[in-house]
């Protein structure tokens, strides 16, 4: 008989725990229609109203550099962050979970939460999102290493860097000599791609009559970075560059290996080497 109380009560108090919930007391609202206010966003923890918020963002423990903003949507009658693949891709999902979060978006969207092993937690009085998801759906990450999908190619404009020098002869017998030289570099950023020309000017005078001018571009060449190949694409006229044979001048385009896309741990080439 005693065993038999003891159950009932034990099952008394499960019931009574999980029925806990927060309820808010409108009677507390001074306002006409408090009964129309919809208060059941604030009784869960992590919720905001439905809208787009800017706020930081953490993967894993790991703070991205930008700020997001991200769109809290309805779902099952509670609000839930709603991610754009862009942003996926700026938290450093791989190809394939974007793919598929592709497949399933809501209205340009897709609410991560749906994820069993993805977890999120809003720190509203920060304004940060908390994400935790496992590590194979993630790409590698360095703290000493920007990826791709972060890079910021800057505004479009042109430059001009140069260097100029003046002279002036006048002998005592003779006619007086001028001479305006400059050299230096022209370029032009747009996007990814960037512009660059080499030049000399040259224009001589006497008596302050012009009697040469000369301007040339000893190279003109375009090139960009390929972050998939991790590599750099050069179109023109150009130096090769080689730690083993000379440089040489050549027309056309090359496409090199750029290590210094890859994350340090990854640069070079270091074999291990075991002895038995």
């Amino acid at each position: 008989m005693i065993k038999n109380i003891y159950c009932s009560l034990s099952v008394l108090i499960i019931g009574c725990a999980s029925a806990y919930a927060v309820e808010f007391n409108k009677d507390l609202i001074e306002a006409e229609d408090r009964e129309n206010v919809n208060l059941s966003q604030f009784e869960t923890d992590g919720q905001l109203p439905v809208g787009k918020y800017s706020l930081n963002a953490l993967i894993n423990n790991k703070r991205t550099p930008i700020h997001l903003d991200l769109q809290w949507v309805l779902i099952d009658n509670q609000t839930a962050v709603c991610l754009t693949p862009e942003q996926l891709t700026l938290l450093g999902f791989t190809d394939e979970i974007i793919e598929e979060a592709q497949q399933n978006l809501i209205d340009g969207c897709y609410p991560i939460e749906k994820e069993k092993q993805i977890t999120t937690y809003l720190d509203k009085g920060k304004m940060q999102l908390s994400i935790s998801a496992p590590q194979a759906w993630l790409k590698y990450k360095d703290a000493n290493w920007t990826p791709p999908e972060l890079w910021d190619h800057g505004i479009a404009g042109a430059f001009l860097d140069y260097n100029l020098y003046a002279s002036h002869y006048a002998p005592h017998q003779g006619d007086n000599s001028q001479n305006i030289s400059s050299y230096g570099q022209a370029g032009v950023n747009l996007g990814a791609w960037r512009l660059r020309t080499d030049y000399q000017y040259d224009q001589s005078f006497n008596n302050g009559k012009s009697q040469a001018t000369n301007l040339d571009f000893p190279r003109i060449y375009l090139f960009r970075p390929i972050p998939a190949m991790n590599a750099k694409l050069t179109i023109g006229q150009y130096d090769t560059e080689s730690s083993i044979f000379d440089s040489f001048h050549f027309s056309g385009i090359s496409l090199k290996s750029d290590e210094n896309m890859l994350p340090p741990d990854l640069r070079g080439y270091a074999p291990q080497i075991e002895v038995a």
